[in-house]
């Protein structure tokens, strides 16, 4: 999976005159310099082996009132790390030894960003990467609503060999080892992406399409077997649930054919007595429980039933049976249907404001905070997109902790919609739209009952999108 993001922050890098003395082993050396800087932090991430989108900081550095910052890293092994400035982040991949020099002109993030030093061939070509193609990601989602599965595949196919390619061309133009650690996550980072979109394609195009009874054959999920992921035993994104949902599928049509009684089931159709056709191993369990818990995203409630039926479950695993059947039943409180749970939060004036207010209109609600830089980018897009839909009533739900802060920023957008704090409420928030991550869009229709749970990006709504008709 690709994690490069486009920023919409205003800022620029240019090269510090002079030039950066070489780091000490196990050491990374940094340094650049921010026109008319905006914010005067930069924090480095790391994300945690083994968990999906879990991050680790690794570095706060001040930049000056000047714009100029210089840090020294301590790193063991290469290590892809996620760099934030303000709302906006790009992908670095930095190894011990590095001397970095970050520069630029460009009012967004990623256009024009350059690097010099040891260890600029690596990040220049991430950053033309993601320049080259920044609405893949976009691209590849509505491949999914629009392609059948035969043609979806394809289409995955041929997007991945342009990105192998490319890859290719980078290495022959430089003179980055084909046996190092970069091309190895490089390698991996493209496979998972298609991997991915392919395992996500068919609750997708169900539920892009609202197709009743979609299924795709079983022979669609043949990738698997080709794929090189799922003969590793340790993965950074086994805890991404597709893809623990694809090594799940791939190990339980290798235990059936050892059986010589194959069954290939797909995930939306998976069976409460194939789960014993797992090895009884830690790892099996823990895939089962990401398994099952992205079933339950999904709203498949009858299935996540099963699934947790089907499990011998340990009693010191009592805890994660609970936590399962507690996220069902919350789940299963925000299916399409059923009445949008009511708040009541104060808006910036400090004047409460309840969701009850809006019954008759259509409303979309957006969950989403200051510090989270893709919640700050739908919320940019947001105003364009009800400006074609002026009778969606379109909400704004901070769930940053400090008032002040969420107001400062707010105003100094003077952006239209109704903009509420949930700071305060964050708990119960939370349990109530069972919000799992940010940002999250929800769509409730003029009777105020939920229609998507889990609303697409804002750029991809349709008027549609707020009926249960």
């Amino acid at each position: 999976m690709t994690r490069f993001f486009k920023g919409a922050v205003l800022f620029c890098f240019f090269l510090i005159v002079g030039t950066a003395l070489p780091a000490q082993t196990g050491k990374v050396l940094f340094t650049g310099k921010i026109d008319n800087p905006s914010k005067d932090l930069i924090i480095l991430k790391k994300y945690n082996d083994f968990v999906y989108y879990s991050l680790t900081q690794i570095a706060e550095i001040k930049v000056g009132e000047d714009g100029a910052f210089t840090a020294e890293l301590s790193l063991e092994f290469p290590t892809p790390v996620l760099m934030f400035y303000g709302p906006s982040q790009i992908s670095l991949f930095l190894k011990p030894g590095d001397s970095l020099i970050l520069k630029g002109n460009t009012k967004y993030f990623e256009e024009g960003l350059n690097f010099k030093g040891k260890g600029s061939e690596i990040n220049n070509y991430l950053v033309q990467k993601y320049l080259k193609d920044p609405d893949l990601k976009r691209k590849l989602n509505q491949a999914s609503f629009d392609l059948d599965p035969e043609n979806f595949i394809n289409f995955c196919d041929s997007v991945k060999n342009e990105k192998l390619k490319y890859l290719n061309d980078f290495l022959s133009d430089t003179e980055v080892s084909e046996n190092s650690a970069f091309l190895q996550y490089e390698k991996e980072e493209i496979d998972d992406l298609f991997l991915l979109k392919k395992m996500q394609y068919p609750e997708y195009h169900r539920f892009t399409n609202n197709l009743e009874n979609f299924e795709v054959k079983p022979e669609y999920y043949n990738f698997l077997s080709r794929n090189f992921l799922l003969q590793r035993d340790s993965c950074r994104n086994f805890y991404c649930p597709e893809i623990a949902e694809a090594i799940i599928l791939y190990r339980i049509q290798q235990a059936a054919e050892k059986d010589q009684a194959y069954v290939f089931y797909p995930v939306d159709s998976l069976k409460a007595d194939r789960i014993n056709a797992l090895d009884d191993t830690p790892f099996s369990q823990l895939l089962m429980m990401r398994l099952i818990r992205s079933v339950i995203l999904t709203g498949n409630i009858d299935l996540a039933q099963k699934l947790v039926a089907g499990i011998n479950w340990n009693p010191e695993d009592k805890i994660l049976k609970d936590r399962l059947e507690k996220d069902i039943q919350r789940m299963s409180g925000i299916q399409k249907g059923k009445s949008a749970p009511l708040f009541t939060l104060e808006d910036l004036n400090n004047v409460p404001v309840s969701l009850s207010r809006y019954r008759g209109k259509p409303v979309y609600l957006l969950f989403w905070s200051t510090y989270n830089s893709e919640s700050q980018r739908e919320l940019l897009k947001a105003e364009r997109v009800f400006a074609t839909m002026p009778e969606v009533v379109w909400i704004t739900i901070s769930l940053d902790r400090d008032f002040n802060k969420w107001k400062s920023i707010m105003d100094s957008r003077s952006q239209k919609g109704i903009h509420l704090f949930g700071g305060t409420e964050f708990e119960s928030l939370s349990e109530d739209y069972f919000l799992t991550g940010l940002p999250r869009g929800v769509t409730i229709d003029t009777k105020g009952r939920i229609v998507l749970n889990r609303a697409p990006q804002v750029a991809d709504l349709k008027f549609g999108d707020f009926s249960t008709e």
